[in-house]
């Protein structure tokens, strides 16, 4: 296999224009001349087999799907794009497929056998649009070719039983080899992206690993430093202070990377165990009160039960501090001086659901799309001016995953709606049966 690969590369290539360098850098040109190629020899040896039984015609129309392949390649590499080239070559295949069923028994036809390769190259050549016309065309032909049959029309054949054996028989042969060497090249393909992106991904997070732990020690130093500054300061620095919370900023950002590159590699090991939900929200309105009291926002939670118990199977400390605090925080964060924020926990028999709802100035749909994407920028100033990392959002989610529950996040602007306005974040989660 190795020798036929580089024989191809040392003989074939060249005759394409074509060299090694060239397929590395375009896979999709690497695979449609490996397309064209089987194309080409697969019809040339069906043009051999129609001469040696001087079927003359026939022939000549398999001829012309080749030359049809290789001006195709050369289409190809003018426009650049697979659409185009594979159209031009499907057009005359098409009128050859048309004039064989024409002339070969209709629907007992041998050449039907080679019909299959229309959305194979089609499908693994072009976009979907176009895979799915030219499969649909070949079909709406042998479904013309079933209803003239079945309404007398009596197809001819020019070749006698034995030589449409023989044309059979090479049919079934190449389709099946054809598709064999095309589905595994597909594979190969695959599995080369797969090795690529499993080493970026390698790649990606051992950058994060060291960025992380490099910065983490003159983080340290800074923030040292600036306590010493504001000790050795009569009177207060607003310098010092822009320092300090840019600082802290940075900290923060630094330690939801970490956590996310945690929880993604799985080396935080999270072992689910009976969580109280009643004793969470409890803990978390005591550590939240400071900032709803300067805010005047009023804080309300119930709870409902339609069955269930308000225990549910989570980290304790990751469900209270990375996902329920987050939220919390986020609405108090968007939500204006003199809202609200309520707290509602339904719990049935299978699962208990929180909902955060607060009467803040909403988020819109675009935010809404990449909440929890950490490639998409997301951060906003909350109502106050308070800052974020745009960290929190994947984080939660992919906590809410780890305990095998599922969040869904409703928003109104108030921009657009000043009377309903806010966002509600309801988690589920599976719940310890009563």
């Amino acid at each position: 296999m190795n020798f036929s690969i580089t024989w191809i590369k040392k003989s074939i290539y060249p005759i394409f224009g074509m060299s090694s360098k060239d397929f590395e850098s375009d896979i999709s040109k690497k695979l449609y001349f490996f397309i064209v190629l089987a194309l080409s020899i697969s019809f040339t040896g069906l043009a051999i087999h129609y001469l040696i039984h001087e079927a003359y015609y026939l022939s000549l129309m398999q001829g012309a799907i080749v030359i049809a392949s290789l001006l195709s390649w050369i289409i190809f590499q003018k426009t650049g794009s697979t659409n185009i080239a594979g159209t031009f070559l499907l057009l005359i295949t098409t009128a050859a497929s048309i004039i064989n069923v024409l002339s070969m028994g209709g629907l007992n036809a041998p050449t039907l056998y080679l019909w299959p390769l229309v959305p194979l190259f089609a499908t693994v050549s072009m976009t979907f649009s176009y895979a799915f016309f030219w499969t649909s065309v070949y079909v709406a032909i042998a479904l013309v070719c079933y209803l003239a049959s079945r309404w007398g029309y009596t197809f001819p054949s020019m070749m006698n039983s034995e030589i449409l054996g023989s044309i059979k028989l090479f049919s079934i042969v190449l389709v099946h080899y054809l598709i064999l060497v095309v589905i595994n090249y597909v594979r190969k393909i695959n599995k080369n992206y797969r090795t690529v992106i499993d080493k970026q991904k390698d790649d990606k997070t051992n950058l994060v690993r060291v960025l992380t732990h490099d910065i983490a020690t003159p983080m340290t130093i800074l923030k040292t430093s600036i306590r010493r500054l504001e000790k050795q300061m009569q009177t207060p620095s607003i310098d010092l202070e822009r320092m300090n919370h840019s600082v802290n900023v940075i900290s923060s950002i630094f330690e939801h990377v970490r956590e996310l590159e945690a929880i993604s590699s799985g080396k935080k090991e999270m072992i689910l165990q009976k969580v109280n939900l009643v004793e969470i929200f409890d803990e978390l309105k005591e550590l939240h009160n400071t900032a709803l009291e300067s805010k005047k926002i009023s804080y309300s939670i119930e709870y409902k039960n339609l069955g269930g118990t308000f225990q549910v199977m989570a980290d304790r400390k990751s469900l209270c501090y990375q996902v329920l605090n987050n939220l919390i925080s986020n609405a108090i964060k968007f939500t204006d001086s003199g809202g609200s924020i309520k707290i509602l926990v339904e719990s049935t028999f299978g699962v208990t659901k929180c909902s955060i709802m607060d009467t803040g100035i909403g988020i819109p749909n675009d935010l809404i799309i990449n909440l929890f994407n950490t490639s998409v920028k997301t951060t906003r100033k909350g109502t106050s001016g308070e800052t974020g990392t745009g960290f929190g959002m994947p984080i939660v989610k992919n906590y809410i995953e780890k305990f095998n529950g599922k969040i869904e996040v409703h928003s109104a602007l108030k921009s657009e709606n000043t009377q309903n306005h806010g966002t509600t974040i309801t988690i589920t989660l599976p719940n310890i049966a009563a």
